[in-house]
């Protein structure tokens, strides 16, 4: 069996995983192990997705493929469609003239109560 070459292992590591380069030399093997397999399967994900991004971009594709590229994107990434927000707007004024306080937490962390 021969070693690995920790000079080529570490800095792709390091590139496609970022954080500090000194923990790569301090990682247990049964910690380090995983990263290194799943890289080249996280780099094909990558590059797949910037295939299917260039693809949708440019219009390329049917538009029954994009619609559905694009429902499945939303779904992954739990965006509701415009149809949605509306109804929540809705939904909110609603509790509202109930009179029941409705507070909003923005990704960001804010608060803001209606």
């Amino acid at each position: 069996m021969h070693e690995p070459d920790w000079g080529e292992i570490i800095p792709r590591l390091q590139i496609f995983y970022k954080g500090d380069p000194d923990r790569w030399l301090h990682m247990p093997i049964k910690f380090l192990g995983p990263y290194i397999a799943m890289h080249p399967i996280l780099q094909a994900e990558e590059a797949l997705q910037d295939i299917t991004n260039i693809a949708v971009g440019t219009g390329s594709l049917k538009k029954e493929d994009i619609k559905e590229i694009m429902r499945e994107l939303r779904s992954q990434a739990n965006e509701r469609t415009p149809r949605q927000r509306l109804s929540i707007r809705r939904d909110k004024a609603a509790l509202a003239a109930m009179g029941i306080q409705v507070v909003e937490i923005k990704k960001n962390g804010t608060v803001s109560a209606r």
